[in-house]
């Protein structure tokens, strides 16, 4: 446990540890049994002090049965303790209100709690992926009851989450009720912090979401322990928030960059149709002009003369290879066409406009 009560007096272990002069009168008072337990529900107070070569000073009931705060520092993870005494220190060492370890809610501890000058108070809780809904939900209801704002720090060696749909409980849950969709986790060594924060913006052209390089769903930024802050009651690495923005301003340029080059992409495309189609319809009337001034012999069909001598050879997606003859005495409007298994009547103008015939 973080703190015991000595003399009425509330004393922290990591603090004690740091004055041999005080620690040492500590350990008399341990041995005296002085040291009481801070909860006042605690039915065995008795506490000792303890401080070696391989643990980080600690008070430890001599009988630990009847007692929350017990219960809460044995199932606090070994790993989450260094960490909440380093953030506690830190954010101290800021100017913040801060205690540690505080008994807000029935037979729960809150392993730190700040209150601002607008005398709002932030409890900050640690998950891990171990944290269950039941947990999430149960913690957010009971601080919402007594008017205290919850925020979370998760601590694990999975510091990105790229997808939000692909993480764990405890951090999707941070995400989606978080005001700003962002989320700060600590390795599990308490050496690297990253506050992720979720663009929400959109990145679309015509519908189409544009994929934008070097450019993912979330920002990133690697801090350590002592730049996390709080602003605006809410827990974040220091300058946070402008790196953010400066972020987004660099994507949306490039996301217009991109769009610039598609326009210009689609512009080139048109063109090349339009010219594409151009030759087709040049390519097609020289054809029809030269065939209707050459002199042919007439045969006749119904009561319409066609000219078959020097037919002009057309292609139909379907149909295959084809002849096209032209109506002389309609003054070349009217055609002919036939294909191997069939024949019919059509216009030069419905040729032009139908995009299943070609000359070859």
């Amino acid at each position: 446990m973080e703190k015991a009560l000595w003399n009425g007096k509330l004393v922290l272990a990591s603090a004690v540890a740091t004055n041999f002069q005080i620690e040492n009168e500590i350990r008399k008072a341990s041995g005296h049994k002085e040291l009481k337990c801070p909860d006042p529900n605690c039915g065995n107070p008795i506490v000792k002090y303890c401080h070696g070569d391989e643990k980080e000073a600690y008070f430890a009931h001599l009988n630990n049965e009847c007692c929350d705060y017990a219960r809460y520092d044995k199932d606090t993870l070994p790993i989450i303790k260094p960490i909440k005494t380093k953030l506690f220190h830190s954010l101290q060492g800021k100017g913040f209100h801060i205690d540690i370890d505080v008994k807000i809610l029935a037979h729960h501890y809150t392993p730190l709690i700040v209150e601002t000058e607008n005398a709002v108070k932030i409890a900050i809780e640690f998950g891990t992926k171990q944290t269950s809904e039941k947990t999430t939900s149960f913690l957010s209801d009971q601080y919402a009851n007594i008017g205290v704002l919850l925020r979370w720090i998760v601590v694990d060696d999975y510091l990105i989450p790229w997808n939000e749909a692909s993480v764990c409980h405890i951090k999707r849950f941070i995400l989606n009720t978080s005001k700003n969709r962002d989320l700060l986790i600590i390795s599990k060594d308490g050496s690297c912090v990253v506050h992720n924060i979720e663009d929400q913006n959109r990145y679309e052209y015509r519908g189409r979401a544009i994929c934008l390089s070097n450019y993912s769903a979330f920002f990133h930024q690697k801090v350590t322990l002592d730049d996390i802050t709080i602003e605006n009651n809410e827990l974040t690495a220091i300058n946070f928030y402008k790196s953010f923005e400066m972020w987004l301003l660099k994507k949306r340029q490039k996301f217009e960059e991109r769009v610039q080059e598609l326009q210009e992409e689609e512009r080139l495309a048109e063109e090349q149709k339009q010219q594409q189609e151009k030759v087709f319809h040049i390519k097609k009337e020289g054809q029809i002009k030269s065939f209707q001034k050459s002199q042919s012999t007439y045969f006749g069909v119904g009561d319409t003369q066609f000219c078959e001598e020097n037919a002009i050879p057309i292609k139909h997606i379907k149909y295959g290879d084809g002849l096209m003859i032209m109506d002389r005495r309609g003054k070349g409007e009217k055609v002919r066409l036939k294909f191997r298994d069939r024949e019919y009547d059509s216009t030069i103008e419905e040729l032009q406009n139908d995009n299943n015939y070609y000359f070859g």
